[in-house]
């Protein structure tokens, strides 16, 4: 008994210091030790030079190649997976943008967030999602983990989880096969609202526990107490991995009424709250950190 309680309270002693070390690597990472100020200026490029990027057009290309070149100068490799789907009789382009940082187990997380939009700025909904995306992976380049991270750009998402949805069915007996958790994220502009989604597609999708738990944990340890919410109107991209039987959830800071700058000509960045970035970053970096120590439990 002696023994087994030794080794269990050193096997947690690891894990506890496995998610520190992790923590403080991945702030050493990257230029900056501030939480968000890398996002925010990429938010405000989006809005500058990369409104309306409507699925299919020109603008959502450019921002796909915005993305890649961000991407590829923190040194990763970034792959294109393009899809097509038929709209009103028409054959719509598009595509996702894909890094993979090697683990050296099976296991992997995904982080996802899509980047086109409607016909609007497109900052809320979703270039603060890209942006807290494209930052924690800046931030997680350099930190050495034994899991596989994958930091993925979902084109067309305002035409039904488009992207996300060719992403789990090419990659489906992938996904099923090995431990995985998709972490969705969709708008961070209200830090009052900020919430761990219970439920996804208007309310009818119930996202996966251990996936929910691993936030809400992360959370916990930056010193939040983030309640479930609930997207009662619409979906975010996990939603589509969620569908297939993949652990997922989705991650916001949403006001739910939708507030008066969402989808309209209002949306700008200087409405967003930077604290709601800059804590979404944080959360995120911390539930990657954590699944590295501990996976799901």
């Amino acid at each position: 008994m002696k023994k087994k309680s030794f080794l269990a309270a050193l096997m947690a002693l690891v894990m506890l210091c496995t998610v520190f070390s992790c923590g403080i690597t991945a702030v050493a990472a990257d230029d900056s030790t501030a939480y968000g100020a890398d996002a925010y200026s990429y938010v405000q490029y989006l809005d500058a030079n990369l409104r309306a990027r409507r699925a299919g057009t020109e603008q959502e290309q450019k921002a796909a190649a915005y993305l890649t070149g961000e991407l590829e100068s923190f040194g990763y490799e970034v792959a294109q997976q393009p899809f097509s789907y038929t709209s009103r009789g028409a054959t719509v382009n598009s595509q996702n943008v894909i890094v993979t940082k090697p683990g050296r187990s099976e296991k992997q997380i995904i982080v996802g967030a899509h980047y086109d939009s409607v016909n609007t700025a497109g900052v809320d909904d979703n270039g603060s999602g890209t942006s807290v995306t494209l930052e924690t992976a800046k931030r997680m380049f350099g930190v050495s983990t034994p899991y596989t991270i994958k930091f993925i750009f979902f084109g067309a998402e305002e035409a039904g989880l488009r992207g996300a949805k060719a992403y789990a069915k090419r990659h489906k007996e992938e996904l099923l096969a090995t431990e995985t958790v998709v972490l969705g994220l969709d708008t961070f502009r209200d830090l009052k609202d900020l919430a761990v989604y219970d439920r996804d597609l208007s309310g009818t999708l119930k996202h996966d526990k251990q996936a929910k738990e691993l936030v809400k944990n992360a959370a916990s340890n930056c010193g939040l107490d983030l309640p479930y919410a609930s997207i009662y109107i619409g979906a975010c991209d996990a939603a589509a991995f969620t569908q297939i039987g993949v652990k997922a959830t989705g991650f916001a800071a949403m006001d739910p009424t939708p507030p008066r700058y969402y989808h309209t000509r209002l949306d700008s960045w200087e409405l967003l709250e930077p604290e709601a970035i800059r804590t979404g970053i944080e959360v995120v970096t911390e539930a990657c950190c954590m699944y590295d120590a501990v996976g799901l439990k």
